[in-house]
Parts: structure tokens; sequence; C-alpha cells
């Protein structure tokens, strides 16, 4: 499996920046951030997304390279969940 699933994102993050940071470990195939279909246009203002999203690595070993990293937490505006 090449997929790796990223959660508790900032409302803020764009596809963009998943690629940028994720791509130091290895090309990526795609990224995916799960949106909000069912939300009011009011609530898309303020989330424009779900939260949370998928990123594929060209390859398994990129993926599993990446996970084995002492990594610091990526540098997102604003972590969701964090006081």
């Amino acid at each position: 499996m090449k997929t790796l699933f990223v959660g508790r994102l900032s409302y803020d993050v764009k596809e963009d920046d998943l690629y940028r940071e994720f791509g130091r470990f290895g090309p990526i195939v795609k990224v995916r951030i799960v949106e909000n279909a069912f939300a009011s246009p009011e609530e898309k203002k303020k989330k424009k997304h779900r939260g949370y999203a998928f990123v594929e690595f060209e390859t398994e070993r990129d993926m599993k390279g990446m996970l084995s990293t002492n990594h610091a937490p990526l540098p997102f505006p604003s972590q969701r969940g964090q006081r």
C-alpha cells in the first residue's frame, strides 16, 4: 500500500501544502483532501474540507521511509485540536 492517511488538518491547508511537505520524502502521485460535500455554503466558508486527506506516494518504500523518520509535526497553520 502506498497511500498515507493524514488527519487533523487545519482547514487552511491546501493540496499544494501537502505536496510540498510530503514530497520531501519521495515522489507523490496524488493528494486528495476530502471535501465537505454536504455542508451548507456558510459551513463551507469556515470548513473548506473535512480535515483529512490521502497522500499517495509513487513507491511504498518512500511512504514507509517517511513513517520511519523522526520528523517534527508538519508546519501547517493552526493545527486542529491543539490548544
